[in-house]
């Protein structure tokens, strides 16, 4: 084989040998982000195919850029291929990628946490891949030449391939960015730029004054529900037969978002931002500061990826915690917010008089089948292929009504658990969705039905009973049409705060 090879040109077998190499990582660490992926039909099977095949353009491009130097190689590709080892070796037993929050937590667990996540398994695999990326690196020093002159051609051709797979398809370099190796890129970018806008400067908000020596706030943060697909508001399916059911529960059914995408709209409901103020959500603190000042216990529980545009919110809690900690969208895995109810007892348990706590939902955000269970799936059939539109619109409209049955679900299990106390819970989606009108799917346009999100407020028998005129002044208000400017305003006096920045005209609670 060696002599085979030495028969042929220097330029040759350079090309070959990063050829190699390139066909081992799509078969050795590329199914791993693949095999969940929903296939059905050749349409689905060719475009699996036609990212594979970009993916590997990328990562051509980036050994070639690696192999040009024999330094370079020998160093950074057996730390690639070792990396790339562990992450395969997660996704398979624990279905975990990648991401800024999975960095976070690696940083921030103290060694024991870390070492205890690890195998014998993984162990000799790490091993096992260290001797064989090694020995690769070996083979380039030894048999693999390149000289100057086509050194200047391999690298602005290698370049040039990396920058195809990864912005040169437009639409699509997205899924070449959320794969390995340029996955490890990308969430370490992001990560960073999180712990930037983290340590940004917000000046602090007025303390509030009064407030309830025992009171439970839970806001519900829901993902891309809209209002007109909730039986509480008239919709032709019962999709919400657990919360009809709640005496102590109020619609509201005529509530917008300014945007139609998370990070757009979530800083905007958290703030003081409005139609003209839109900086505020950038510049200034949320209500979950303001609340933490007044001596309230403030914890986010998230089943969603962090975003630049709200990490810093998600700081300003006592506690921060992810229930998804591998999870991304891009995999298609089960992702599910029962996840949530365990944090979720767990922050009730603590001993804290007056709590706030955030669940931030998966809710129904795309692939719908992965966020409800079978036991949710009411309508049939269901959506069956990855790329949105080649759904029908039944297909659409049936998956996203199970994941309202099961979020339905969900909504029982948090309020059972706050019967018995002094509790409000606030429900708010992001935005909504679009389900084939006109054409158009998912979110992040100026659609009415991408705009439409759905709110309701329950609240315990014990706090009807000590706030009789919020909760009237709820009823009164509950056909109202409202923008997201509401929520900051509206869950400090139903807190029982008072603060000079609420602003009453917004206020469902006076």
């Amino acid at each position: 084989m060696v002599k085979r090879l030495s028969s042929l040109g220097p330029q040759w077998r350079f090309l070959l040998f990063v050829g190699g190499l390139t066909l081992m990582f799509g078969l050795a660490f590329s199914p791993s982000e693949l095999y969940t992926v929903p296939n059905d039909g050749w349409r689905d099977s060719f475009l699996l195919l036609f990212y594979w095949l970009l993916l590997l353009v990328g990562v051509f491009g980036l050994t070639m850029l690696l192999a040009i130097s024999r330094r370079v190689f020998a160093v950074a590709y057996p730390l690639l291929i070792v990396a790339c080892t562990a992450m395969t070796y997660y996704r398979y037993t624990a279905h975990a990628v990648l991401t800024p929050m999975m960095i976070d937590l690696l940083l921030v667990n103290d060694w024991r946490t870390d070492v205890a996540a690890m195998s014998w398994l993984l162990l000799a695999l790490l091993l096992l891949a260290l001797a064989v990326a090694v020995a690769v690196a070996v083979w380039r020093w030894c048999h693999v030449r390149v000289s100057w002159r086509w050194a200047l051609l391999w690298l602005p051709l290698s370049l040039l391939m990396v920058y195809v797979a990864v912005a040169g398809v437009p639409g699509h370099s997205q899924e070449v960015m959320q794969r390995m190796p340029f996955s490890f890129y990308d969430n370490v970018s992001e990560y960073l730029a999180q712990r930037r806008v983290v340590a940004t400067h917000r000046p602090a908000m007025p303390t509030p004054t009064g407030g309830d020596d025992s009171l439970t706030v839970v806001l519900v943060v829901g993902e891309s529900l809209r209002a007109d697909h909730l039986g509480l508001n008239g919709y032709c399916r019962n999709t919400t037969p657990l919360m009809a059911q709640e005496p102590l529960l109020v619609s509201l059914p005529n509530v917008s978002s300014r945007y139609s995408l998370t990070h757009l709209s979530l800083p905007h409901m958290l703030t003081r931002a409005d139609d003209q103020h839109p900086e505020r959500a950038y510049q200034e603190r949320s209500f979950l500061s303001m609340m933490r000042q007044a001596g309230f216990r403030t914890a986010w529980l998230s089943n969603q990826e962090s975003g630049q545009t709200f990490v810093y919110f998600m700081q300003e809690c006592d506690t921060l915690v992810y229930a998804n900690r591998g999870g991304s969208i891009s995999m298609f895995d089960a992702w599910l917010d029962e996840d949530l109810l365990p944090l979720f007892d767990e922050e009730l348990s603590k001993a804290a008089g007056r709590q706030l706590i955030l669940l931030h939902t998966i809710g129904s955000h795309w692939f719908y089948n992965a966020h409800f269970t079978p036991n949710s799936a009411a309508y049939k059939p269901l959506a069956n292929h990855r790329v949105v539109m080649s759904n029908t619109v039944e297909q659409l409209t049936n998956s996203y009504d199970n994941t309202i049955r099961y979020s339905d679900w969900l909504w029982k299990q948090l309020i059972d658990r706050l019967r018995q106390r002094r509790a409000l819970l606030i429900y708010l989606s992001d935005h909504g969705e679009s389900l084939g009108e006109d054409g158009n799917y998912w979110h992040g346009a100026d659609r009415e039905e991408q705009l439409s999100t759905a709110c309701f407020v329950w609240f315990s028998s014990k706090y009807m009973e000590r706030y009789p005129s919020k909760v009237e002044a709820l009823r009164h208000n509950a056909n109202r049409h409202l923008r997201h400017d509401f929520l900051f305003h509206s869950i400090l006096t139903a807190s029982n705060l008072e603060s000079t920045l609420v602003d009453h005209q917004l206020d469902i609670f006076r």
